[in-house]
């Protein structure tokens, strides 16, 4: 296994793993979008979003439509008596792990075989509230008080031996838990709140060795959650932009001026190629970074609001607080994700989720789950082609 580094983990991908907090309140479905333009002009005074500086840097104003036929997937497994709520798809793409409970009142972590469509429970835990893997590691948040969001335990487990430890707890009351993890060659990222005052919020970006067990601190203050992109390790500094260093070697990385220099919003993701951030609710940059090439993103309606952003392959995939969005990098076009259903994915496979009589975040009485191979998932035309 290669060190905490590049896209090529063991020597597939890397993934980094954004969870959407449990219990969203559930809207109602709002209607399909219409009309966009592909590539587009950058966003003007009415939408202001600054466009990085430099060549090469598309634009798009991006639409929903129907979702494409061949984005439903094939049906892998039915879990009639239990809500699945997938959180993380490995890097080879045959398992999906994520959070479960069972109309008996059971629940912890568990995985589905994307091959086999079996369900295993993996570890019992109360309110796992994020979650990544990268075999044999497997990393989540749970929950350790059902009123007090400052209460919290980040586990590790070997999924090969059954060895399993306690990473992290709090480092200040009140302060919440980690909302994004990163899992790589026996390593975990993380931000790792300091403080409990709102008005100036401070945390630090850590990596535990899980071999060595042993914990590093790369940086402190006003920084947003780590993910991975290609081969670094960023995340965001108040007033200081993107920062990085190399996923192996965890030392400082440089970054192209015209991307380090960009101030995110609250929603960054990472893959193998990519790193999308948003610099408000309404608009993000991307940057192919096996490529060099920034593109910007125009939402064209205020229903699809940008927030627990994450990657696979070339597709941007995010809960807006409502229900799920797909929105193809390569081309703007998006679509909004069925209600009840659910999607994320990896470099090597996305799945889809329904949970009749629940919602994306909410109790369901069963689950069904398709899976679709990243590489062969359709581009999604942009609207009016």
């Amino acid at each position: 296994m290669t060190p905490f580094g590049p896209p090529a983990r063991k020597p597939a991908e890397m993934t980094t793993i954004l969870r959407v907090p449990a219990l969203v309140p559930i809207l109602a479905a709002a209607a399909l979008a219409a009309a966009c333009q592909s590539p587009a002009p950058a966003p003007t005074a009415a939408n202001p979003s600054p466009s990085p500086a430099g060549p090469a840097v598309r634009a798009f104003t991006t639409c929903f439509a129907a979702p494409p036929a061949a984005w439903a997937g094939t049906p892998r497994a039915t879990l009639p008596t239990t809500q699945f709520e997938p959180e993380a798809v490995t890097p080879a793409g045959d398992r999906v792990f994520g959070s479960y409970r069972t109309t008996a009142g059971a629940e912890g972590v568990g995985a589905i075989d994307l091959s086999s469509g079996a369900f295993t429970r993996v570890a019992a835990s109360a309110g796992a509230v994020t979650i990544a893997v990268d075999p044999p590691w497997l990393a989540w948040v749970q929950a350790t008080s059902a009123v007090n969001p400052g209460l919290w335990t980040l586990m590790a487990r070997n999924l090969d031996t059954g060895e399993q430890l306690t990473v992290a707890t709090p480092s200040a009351a009140l302060g919440g838990p980690p909302t994004s993890l990163v899992v790589d060659a026996a390593r975990v990222a993380w931000r790792q709140p300091t403080t409990t005052d709102p008005q100036t919020p401070a945390a630090e970006v850590r990596v535990y060795d899980l071999a060595a067990r042993r914990q590093t601190v790369l940086d402190s203050g006003g920084v947003g959650a780590p993910v991975l992109a290609g081969r670094y390790l960023v995340w965001s500094r108040s007033g200081a932009g993107l920062q990085a260093v190399d996923a192996a070697t965890l030392q400082p990385a440089s970054l192209p001026g015209r991307v380090r220099g960009q101030a995110p919003g609250t929603a960054i993701a990472g893959s193998p190629t990519e790193l999308v951030w948003s610099t408000d609710e309404q608009h993000a940059t991307a940057w192919r970074v096996d490529r060099d090439q920034l593109a910007t993103y125009a939402i064209g309606d205020n229903r699809n609001r940008l927030q627990f952003l994450t990657v696979a392959g070339h597709f941007l995939i995010w809960f807006t607080g409502v229900q799920f969005a797909v929105l193809d990098l390569d081309t703007g076009g998006g679509y909004d994700v069925p209600l009840p259903g659910a999607v994320l994915g990896s470099e090597a496979a996305i799945v889809l989720t329904t949970s009749p009589g629940g919602s994306p975040k909410g109790p369901g009485q069963s689950t069904s789950v398709s899976v679709l191979p990243t590489a062969s998932a359709p581009a999604i035309p942009a609207c009016g082609r």
